[in-house]
Protein backbone atom coordinates (compact mmCIF):
# COMPACT_ATOMS: atom_id res chain seq x y z
CA UNK A 1 0.00 0.00 0.00
CA UNK A 2 0.97 3.82 -0.38
CA UNK A 3 0.02 6.03 2.10
CA UNK A 4 0.21 9.40 2.51
CA UNK A 5 1.16 11.09 5.48
CA UNK A 6 1.09 14.62 7.31
CA UNK A 7 3.70 15.68 9.82
CA UNK A 8 5.26 18.07 11.74
CA UNK A 9 8.32 18.48 14.11
CA UNK A 10 6.25 17.60 17.25
CA UNK A 11 9.07 17.86 20.09
CA UNK A 12 10.04 21.12 18.78
CA UNK A 13 9.07 24.06 16.70
CA UNK A 14 10.18 24.59 13.34
CA UNK A 15 9.02 26.97 9.86
CA UNK A 16 7.60 24.00 8.42
CA UNK A 17 5.56 20.92 8.23
CA UNK A 18 5.68 17.58 5.64
CA UNK A 19 3.50 15.42 3.45
CA UNK A 20 5.26 12.34 2.29
CA UNK A 21 4.28 9.79 0.27
CA UNK A 22 5.32 6.20 1.67
CA UNK A 23 5.78 2.77 -0.37
CA UNK A 24 4.99 0.77 2.99
CA UNK A 25 6.09 -3.02 1.24
CA UNK A 26 9.59 -1.36 0.21
CA UNK A 27 9.71 1.71 3.11
CA UNK A 28 10.56 3.95 0.28
CA UNK A 29 9.82 7.71 0.21
CA UNK A 30 7.81 8.31 -3.25
CA UNK A 31 7.18 11.86 -2.95
CA UNK A 32 7.46 14.56 -0.73
CA UNK A 33 6.21 18.20 -0.13
CA UNK A 34 7.88 20.59 2.15
CA UNK A 35 5.59 23.44 3.59
CA UNK A 36 6.84 26.61 4.96
CA UNK A 37 3.40 28.38 7.57
CA UNK A 38 2.97 31.68 6.12
CA UNK A 39 1.68 33.19 9.41
CA UNK A 40 3.66 31.36 12.73
CA UNK A 41 7.40 31.83 12.43
CA UNK A 42 7.78 28.25 13.83
CA UNK A 43 4.76 25.54 15.17
CA UNK A 44 5.55 21.89 16.71
CA UNK A 45 2.40 20.92 14.47
CA UNK A 46 3.80 21.09 10.93
CA UNK A 47 0.92 19.80 8.42
CA UNK A 48 -2.25 18.34 10.43
CA UNK A 49 -5.26 16.26 9.38
CA UNK A 50 -6.00 16.04 6.03
CA UNK A 51 -8.71 14.56 3.25
CA UNK A 52 -8.64 13.18 0.01
CA UNK A 53 -10.42 14.51 -3.19
CA UNK A 54 -10.18 12.33 -6.18
CA UNK A 55 -6.79 13.95 -7.53
CA UNK A 56 -6.10 15.84 -4.57
CA UNK A 57 -6.13 16.48 -0.75
CA UNK A 58 -7.21 19.15 1.66
CA UNK A 59 -5.32 20.12 4.19
CA UNK A 60 -4.85 22.05 7.31
CA UNK A 61 -2.04 23.70 9.60
CA UNK A 62 -2.21 25.43 12.53
CA UNK A 63 -3.87 28.48 10.80
CA UNK A 64 -3.88 27.61 7.18
CA UNK A 65 -6.25 25.68 4.95
CA UNK A 66 -4.19 23.93 1.69
CA UNK A 67 -5.28 22.44 -1.20
CA UNK A 68 -2.46 19.91 -2.60
CA UNK A 69 -2.81 18.08 -6.25
CA UNK A 70 -1.09 14.64 -6.06
CA UNK A 71 1.48 13.36 -7.92
CA UNK A 72 3.43 14.98 -8.05
CA UNK A 73 2.42 16.96 -5.11
CA UNK A 74 1.96 20.68 -5.42
CA UNK A 75 0.38 23.09 -3.40
CA UNK A 76 -2.69 24.52 -5.83
CA UNK A 77 -4.34 27.10 -3.23
CA UNK A 78 -4.19 28.03 0.36
CA UNK A 79 -6.56 30.46 2.80
CA UNK A 80 -6.01 31.37 6.00
CA UNK A 81 -8.31 33.09 8.41
CA UNK A 82 -8.08 35.89 11.42
CA UNK A 83 -10.09 33.16 12.97
CA UNK A 84 -8.43 30.00 12.40
CA UNK A 85 -6.82 28.85 15.94
CA UNK A 86 -5.35 25.47 16.08
CA UNK A 87 -7.03 23.74 13.02
CA UNK A 88 -7.04 20.02 13.20
CA UNK A 89 -9.09 18.31 10.32
CA UNK A 90 -11.02 19.02 6.98
CA UNK A 91 -13.28 16.63 4.89
CA UNK A 92 -15.27 17.24 2.15
CA UNK A 93 -18.75 16.25 2.56
CA UNK A 94 -22.28 17.55 1.35
CA UNK A 95 -20.58 20.09 -1.14
CA UNK A 96 -19.09 21.69 1.42
CA UNK A 97 -15.11 21.93 3.02
CA UNK A 98 -15.52 21.15 6.76
CA UNK A 99 -12.49 22.40 9.09
CA UNK A 100 -12.55 21.43 12.71
CA UNK A 101 -11.41 24.54 14.48
CA UNK A 102 -10.00 23.76 18.02
CA UNK A 103 -8.78 26.69 19.73
CA UNK A 104 -12.38 28.52 19.10
CA UNK A 105 -14.51 24.51 20.01
CA UNK A 106 -16.55 25.08 16.63
CA UNK A 107 -16.21 23.51 12.67
CA UNK A 108 -16.22 25.97 10.26
CA UNK A 109 -18.11 25.17 6.90
CA UNK A 110 -16.09 26.75 3.57
CA UNK A 111 -16.97 26.93 -0.12
CA UNK A 112 -14.54 23.69 -1.51
CA UNK A 113 -13.77 25.99 -4.64
CA UNK A 114 -12.80 29.40 -3.19
CA UNK A 115 -12.27 28.42 0.02
CA UNK A 116 -14.45 31.41 1.55
CA UNK A 117 -16.78 30.77 4.66
CA UNK A 118 -20.25 29.83 4.59
CA UNK A 119 -21.05 29.01 8.09
CA UNK A 120 -19.79 28.13 11.64
CA UNK A 121 -21.25 25.33 14.03
CA UNK A 122 -20.81 26.58 17.17
CA UNK A 123 -20.24 23.41 19.54
CA UNK A 124 -19.62 24.77 22.54
CA UNK A 125 -23.57 25.65 22.89
CA UNK A 126 -25.05 22.23 22.28
CA UNK A 127 -22.36 19.95 24.14
CA UNK A 128 -19.55 21.71 25.87
CA UNK A 129 -21.26 23.56 28.83
CA UNK A 130 -21.34 21.08 32.01
CA UNK A 131 -20.00 20.60 35.25
CA UNK A 132 -17.28 17.70 34.56
CA UNK A 133 -16.07 20.26 31.59
CA UNK A 134 -15.72 23.20 33.71
CA UNK A 135 -13.64 20.75 36.57
CA UNK A 136 -11.58 19.33 33.74
CA UNK A 137 -10.50 22.61 32.32
CA UNK A 138 -9.72 23.91 35.22
CA UNK A 139 -6.99 21.28 36.25
CA UNK A 140 -5.76 21.18 33.16
CA UNK A 141 -5.11 25.12 33.54
CA UNK A 142 -3.44 24.65 37.20
CA UNK A 143 -0.99 21.81 35.81
CA UNK A 144 -0.26 24.18 32.86
CA UNK A 145 0.62 27.35 35.13
CA UNK A 146 2.30 24.86 37.61
CA UNK A 147 4.72 23.78 34.97
CA UNK A 148 5.41 27.06 33.29
CA UNK A 149 6.47 28.72 36.45
CA UNK A 150 8.30 26.07 37.66
CA UNK A 151 10.18 26.06 34.33
CA UNK A 152 8.94 22.12 33.30
CA UNK A 153 7.58 22.84 30.13
CA UNK A 154 7.56 26.81 27.77
CA UNK A 155 3.92 25.72 26.07
CA UNK A 156 3.45 27.10 22.90
CA UNK A 157 5.99 29.86 23.24
CA UNK A 158 5.06 31.25 19.58
CA UNK A 159 2.04 31.94 20.60
CA UNK A 160 0.98 34.60 22.86
CA UNK A 161 -2.09 34.71 25.97
CA UNK A 162 -5.54 35.79 25.18
CA UNK A 163 -6.18 37.50 28.16
CA UNK A 164 -7.59 36.01 31.32
CA UNK A 165 -9.28 32.89 31.31
CA UNK A 166 -10.29 32.45 27.65
CA UNK A 167 -11.40 29.00 28.42
CA UNK A 168 -13.99 29.95 30.65
CA UNK A 169 -15.30 32.84 28.45
CA UNK A 170 -15.77 30.36 25.71
CA UNK A 171 -18.13 28.07 28.12
CA UNK A 172 -19.76 31.00 29.75
CA UNK A 173 -20.42 32.82 26.81
CA UNK A 174 -20.12 30.91 24.09
CA UNK A 175 -22.10 32.42 21.02
CA UNK A 176 -20.75 36.06 22.42
CA UNK A 177 -17.19 34.85 22.56
CA UNK A 178 -17.20 33.20 19.03
CA UNK A 179 -19.01 36.32 17.50
CA UNK A 180 -16.02 38.48 19.16
CA UNK A 181 -13.10 35.90 17.55
CA UNK A 182 -14.74 36.53 14.40
CA UNK A 183 -15.67 39.78 13.49
CA UNK A 184 -12.35 41.28 15.69
CA UNK A 185 -8.84 41.07 15.90
CA UNK A 186 -6.61 38.12 14.83
CA UNK A 187 -6.92 34.63 16.67
CA UNK A 188 -4.55 33.02 14.76
CA UNK A 189 -1.20 33.75 17.19
CA UNK A 190 -4.09 33.64 20.39
CA UNK A 191 -3.07 30.71 23.32
CA UNK A 192 -6.87 28.90 23.61
CA UNK A 193 -5.56 26.62 25.59
CA UNK A 194 -7.02 24.05 27.06
CA UNK A 195 -9.53 23.82 24.88
CA UNK A 196 -12.43 22.61 26.18
CA UNK A 197 -13.92 20.14 23.53
CA UNK A 198 -11.53 20.04 21.54
CA UNK A 199 -12.67 18.63 17.78
CA UNK A 200 -9.78 17.74 16.40
CA UNK A 201 -11.86 15.03 13.59
CA UNK A 202 -14.62 15.31 10.79
CA UNK A 203 -15.93 12.34 8.18
CA UNK A 204 -19.29 11.94 6.47
CA UNK A 205 -21.73 9.38 7.40
CA UNK A 206 -25.82 8.96 5.84
CA UNK A 207 -26.17 13.13 5.11
CA UNK A 208 -24.73 14.27 8.30
CA UNK A 209 -20.80 14.98 9.34
CA UNK A 210 -19.38 12.98 12.52
CA UNK A 211 -17.40 15.17 14.45
CA UNK A 212 -14.70 13.57 17.21
CA UNK A 213 -14.82 15.13 20.49
CA UNK A 214 -11.63 15.03 22.63
CA UNK A 215 -12.51 16.45 25.19
CA UNK A 216 -15.97 14.63 26.15
CA UNK A 217 -14.76 11.49 24.57
CA UNK A 218 -17.71 11.23 22.63
CA UNK A 219 -18.87 11.84 18.49
CA UNK A 220 -21.55 14.32 17.86
CA UNK A 221 -23.41 14.38 14.63
CA UNK A 222 -23.02 18.51 13.56
CA UNK A 223 -26.31 18.44 11.35
CA UNK A 224 -28.05 16.55 13.99
CA UNK A 225 -26.81 17.50 16.86
CA UNK A 226 -27.32 14.09 18.30
CA UNK A 227 -24.46 12.01 20.26
CA UNK A 228 -23.67 9.21 18.18
CA UNK A 229 -21.18 7.33 20.39
CA UNK A 230 -20.22 7.92 24.04
CA UNK A 231 -18.10 6.41 26.08
CA UNK A 232 -14.34 6.63 23.57
CA UNK A 233 -12.06 7.34 25.64
CA UNK A 234 -10.29 10.25 23.99
CA UNK A 235 -11.02 9.62 20.47
CA UNK A 236 -9.09 11.55 17.87
CA UNK A 237 -9.41 10.09 14.46
CA UNK A 238 -12.81 8.34 13.55
CA UNK A 239 -12.99 6.04 9.93
CA UNK A 240 -16.69 4.79 9.22
CA UNK A 241 -16.27 1.27 7.45
CA UNK A 242 -18.62 -1.70 7.43
CA UNK A 243 -21.18 0.49 8.77
CA UNK A 244 -18.89 0.70 12.07
CA UNK A 245 -17.34 3.78 13.61
CA UNK A 246 -13.53 3.41 14.31
CA UNK A 247 -11.39 5.51 16.35
CA UNK A 248 -8.29 6.12 17.69
CA UNK A 249 -8.04 6.44 21.76
CA UNK A 250 -5.06 8.44 22.98
CA UNK A 251 -5.67 7.80 26.15
CA UNK A 252 -5.48 4.17 26.14
CA UNK A 253 -3.66 3.62 22.66
CA UNK A 254 -6.40 1.50 21.46
CA UNK A 255 -8.27 1.08 18.34
CA UNK A 256 -12.68 0.88 19.31
CA UNK A 257 -15.04 -0.19 16.56
CA UNK A 258 -18.85 0.79 17.42
CA UNK A 259 -21.64 -0.09 15.35
CA UNK A 260 -23.29 2.70 13.70
CA UNK A 261 -26.68 0.91 13.65
CA UNK A 262 -28.42 1.36 16.93
CA UNK A 263 -25.73 3.84 18.16
CA UNK A 264 -25.02 1.88 21.35
CA UNK A 265 -21.39 1.66 23.13
CA UNK A 266 -21.96 -1.62 24.46
CA UNK A 267 -21.02 -3.60 21.45
CA UNK A 268 -17.58 -2.03 21.53
CA UNK A 269 -14.56 -4.19 19.58
CA UNK A 270 -11.22 -2.90 20.93
CA UNK A 271 -7.50 -3.25 19.61
CA UNK A 272 -4.62 -2.58 21.82
CA UNK A 273 -1.83 -0.93 19.83
CA UNK A 274 0.68 -0.55 22.27
CA UNK A 275 1.34 -1.83 25.85
CA UNK A 276 3.56 1.55 27.04
CA UNK A 277 2.06 4.79 26.37
CA UNK A 278 5.64 5.89 26.30
CA UNK A 279 5.75 4.31 22.80
CA UNK A 280 3.06 6.64 21.38
CA UNK A 281 0.50 8.84 20.69
CA UNK A 282 -2.02 7.56 18.67
CA UNK A 283 -3.07 9.50 15.46
CA UNK A 284 -4.03 8.61 11.80
CA UNK A 285 -5.83 5.56 10.39
CA UNK A 286 -6.77 3.34 7.76
CA UNK A 287 -8.98 0.78 7.37
CA UNK A 288 -8.98 -2.17 5.60
CA UNK A 289 -10.95 -5.38 5.28
CA UNK A 290 -7.89 -7.45 7.07
CA UNK A 291 -5.50 -4.10 8.48
CA UNK A 292 -5.18 -1.18 9.80
CA UNK A 293 -2.51 1.60 8.88
CA UNK A 294 -2.10 3.97 12.21
CA UNK A 295 0.51 6.53 12.96
CA UNK A 296 2.19 6.50 16.28
CA UNK A 297 3.48 9.51 17.10
CA UNK A 298 6.56 10.68 20.12
CA UNK A 299 4.91 11.73 23.46
CA UNK A 300 6.97 14.66 25.08
CA UNK A 301 9.06 13.39 27.97
CA UNK A 302 9.50 9.22 26.07
CA UNK A 303 13.03 7.96 26.47
CA UNK A 304 14.90 9.24 23.93
CA UNK A 305 14.62 5.95 21.70
CA UNK A 306 10.97 5.89 21.39
CA UNK A 307 11.08 9.73 20.23
CA UNK A 308 9.86 9.13 16.75
CA UNK A 309 6.95 8.59 14.74
CA UNK A 310 6.00 5.54 13.03
CA UNK A 311 3.15 4.08 11.12
CA UNK A 312 2.46 0.66 11.64
CA UNK A 313 0.49 -1.94 10.17
CA UNK A 314 -1.80 -4.43 12.41
CA UNK A 315 -3.71 -7.56 11.80
CA UNK A 316 -7.50 -7.04 12.49
CA UNK A 317 -7.76 -10.55 13.52
CA UNK A 318 -5.38 -11.39 15.63
CA UNK A 319 -4.11 -7.84 16.89
CA UNK A 320 -0.53 -8.12 16.28
CA UNK A 321 1.62 -6.11 14.19
CA UNK A 322 2.76 -7.28 11.34
CA UNK A 323 5.22 -4.26 9.53
CA UNK A 324 6.43 -1.07 11.08
CA UNK A 325 7.87 1.57 9.38
CA UNK A 326 9.82 4.65 11.01
CA UNK A 327 9.09 7.99 9.72
CA UNK A 328 12.92 9.12 8.90
CA UNK A 329 13.74 12.19 11.85
CA UNK A 330 14.00 15.40 9.16
CA UNK A 331 10.10 14.89 8.69
CA UNK A 332 9.41 15.31 12.57
CA UNK A 333 8.51 13.06 15.52
CA UNK A 334 4.76 13.55 14.86
CA UNK A 335 2.24 11.68 12.34
CA UNK A 336 -1.20 13.36 11.83
CA UNK A 337 -3.64 11.52 8.58
CA UNK A 338 -3.14 8.72 6.87
CA UNK A 339 -4.27 8.42 3.17
CA UNK A 340 -4.29 5.72 0.85
CA UNK A 341 -3.07 6.96 -2.50
CA UNK A 342 -2.18 3.74 -4.01
CA UNK A 343 -4.38 4.03 -7.10
CA UNK A 344 -2.19 7.05 -8.36
CA UNK A 345 1.30 5.90 -7.20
Amino acid sequence: MKILLTTGPGLWHEPRGYIVVVDMSSGRVLDCLEWFHTVHEVSHKGVAGAWRDRGCVYAVTESEVLKVDLAPLRVAACATYRWANDLHHVCLAHGALWVCNSGLECVDELHPGTLRPKRTWNLMESHGRSLKAFTRVTLTAIRRSWRRATGERNYYPHLRPCGRVPYYRKMLYPRRFLNCAQKQGDFRRADLRPHVLHPNHCYPYNGDVLVTVFGTGEVVGLRSGTVVARCLGRPHDGVVAEESLYVTDCSANVIRAVPLRGRRTSGQRVWQITSRMAEGFLRGLIVSEDHFWVGLSARRGAPDHLQMARVIQVDRRTGRWVREWRLPRKYGTAVFSLIDVSDVY
